[in-house]
């Protein structure tokens, strides 16, 4: 993205525009095998360390998608209703990086109950 007025045609973008809230069409036939650990001293981790009692320290993408349509839920919306897994020994992966690159010891990961 060069430009938060205009981003262009990001899919799976959330933005509001004239007070509305819209969302850009995912990308369905994303799979994890395209994935890229984010370069995270692009935004320091320490950034997230101690914010509240209430918010583990860092969140880790394992899965994308939803089947389900809980009525407070975006993530379909926002990453399409096919659910897409990471491999596990990729999550661990990334996991030790994190720790032993930034010390990183709490993590958050998102539960589907579907």
């Amino acid at each position: 993205m060069n430009n938060f007025e205009q981003p262009g045609e990001l899919s799976g973008l959330c933005y509001r525009e004239k007070g509305e809230v819209l969302v850009s069409p995912v990308v369905s036939d994303f799979t994890f095998e395209d994935y890229l650990v984010p370069n995270r001293d692009l935004l320091p981790p320490d950034l997230y360390r101690g914010i509240n009692d209430y918010v583990p320290a860092f969140g880790i993408e394992t899965k994308r998608g939803c089947p389900l349509s809980c009525a407070y839920c975006i993530y379909p919306r926002l990453q399409g209703k096919s659910m897409r897994c990471r491999k596990p020994a990729d999550v661990v992966d990334e996991l030790e990086m994190l720790h032993d690159r930034y010390g990183l010891r709490d993590f958050h990961f998102n539960r589907n109950f579907g």
